[in-house]
């Protein structure tokens, strides 16, 4: 809540700028994503279990949902409906892997983010080396690219509290 709140506050300073806060799985909810200012997007993880319905058409939204979906754990292992796409991805630090990557595009989360549609990234590495993402945007203009890659670059922040609280004592 109080990190929203700043999110509001810094976006309201700034309102010709434009936002993309990417978040781990603790802050990713409707207090970051609901009521958001218009020049702020979230990227971060959605729960495996998250309760996702089709768009309903704008002049048509309101308490109205569109279908259900499968929960994003379900998506990742059905192939039918969601194909994977085989996608190569070059990372800041010379790392190259192929991914498999499947995306839904305008999907509501209703509980966390209402009625505005958000896409799905989800993405399996072949390997089995990397763990299994389920990634939720607000951005629908964003490729699965740039999704993934901007939430892997969040990493280094974890370093940096890791290393804070082992090193200096915080």
């Amino acid at each position: 809540q109080l990190a929203a709140e700043m999110i509001v506050m810094v976006a309201e300073w700034l309102p010709l700028r434009e936002f993309l806060v990417v978040a781990d799985i603790a802050y990713i909810g409707k207090a970051l994503l609901k009521g958001r200012p218009s020049n702020v997007e979230v990227l971060g993880p959605i729960c495996w279990n998250a309760a996702l319905y089709e768009a309903v058409p704008e002049p048509c939204r309101g308490n109205q949902h569109g279908k259900r979906l499968a929960t994003p754990k379900t998506m990742l292992t059905e192939n039918g409906i969601w194909p994977a796409k085989t996608l190569r991805i070059e990372f800041k630090n010379g790392c190259k892997r192929k991914l498999q990557v499947k995306v839904i595009r305008d999907a509501c989360w209703y509980s966390a983010a209402g009625p505005q549609p958000v896409q799905i990234v989800l993405v399996r590495d072949p390997k089995g080396e990397w763990r299994d993402e389920a990634l939720v945007c607000t951005d629908l203009s964003l490729s699965a690219k740039e999704i993934i890659t901007g939430y892997c670059r969040r990493w280094s922040v974890e370093v940096a509290f890791c290393d804070a609280k082992q090193m200096l004592g915080f």
